[in-house]
């Protein structure tokens, strides 16, 4: 096989597997039909399993304690078969937001690990050169085409929570697990006896981020039963 004979069959993305991103932090990028990318490695090596397939290598949460929302992320390691055999493992790793803090409240997203997954797999995709011209344009990708701006939101918001006083950011942990609590009818008590404390306000950040975890596994479980 030819070096660049992958890359180039692949770097082209028809326009019907093309969408516009328009609105959010990556407004003006392309999104790619993640089912394309399916395609595209089923008519070069055969369907999945056979002539391609991944792994899930590791699954595991990350939480910003001050705002009690999750994101979930995902290893995955790629491989495909050819004439000299199968590949090395192309590895991607992905993530999407699990618990997200809205208006009304924090907010649960039970395929954010399916959604991590297919962002890896895009990933590992991206390595082989599949959809290269998406990303090669004016080297436009969210991880520098809004360098600046996210910098910026970055330093923005450091500067918001450093404003915060270490009281006021207690506060905000313990209204967030009785809010939590509540939704999943879970009494405080329980949660106080956990801990080891007499009051949800006694939790320290570690048990805070420990036990919104807690919650998030517990809430997979019910919506599995």
């Amino acid at each position: 096989m030819e070096n660049m004979e992958l890359y180039e069959s692949w770097q082209k993305v028809p326009e019907e597997a093309k969408k516009p991103i328009k609105g959010g932090r990556l407004k003006g990028m392309t999104d790619i039909n993640p089912m394309w990318r399916i395609k595209v490695l089923t008519e070069r090596f055969g369907a999945c399993g056979t002539g391609w397939y991944y792994t899930i290598d590791k699954q595991w949460t990350e939480s910003a304690l001050a705002t009690g929302e999750i994101t979930a992320h995902v290893d995955i390691s790629l491989y495909y078969k050819t004439a000299d055999g199968w590949s090395m493992p192309v590895q991607g790793t992905g993530g999407s937001m699990l618990v997200s803090n809205e208006r009304n409240g924090l907010y649960t997203n039970d395929e954010a690990f399916k959604m991590a997954t297919t962002d890896a797999i895009s990933v590992a995709c991206k390595c082989l050169g599949v959809g290269a011209d998406v990303y090669w344009d004016k080297d436009n990708t969210k991880y520098n085409d809004n360098k600046k701006e996210n910098t910026q939101a970055q330093r923005d918001v450091s500067s918001e929570i450093e404003k915060l006083s270490r009281m006021q950011i207690t506060k905000l942990h313990a209204d967030n697990i009785r809010a939590k609590a509540k939704e999943m009818n879970i009494p405080l008590d329980v949660v106080c006896v956990e801990y080891g404390v007499k009051d949800i306000d006694e939790l320290t950040e570690a048990n805070y981020g420990d036990c919104m975890n807690k919650f998030v596994e517990e809430e997979i479980k019910r919506q599995k039963k």
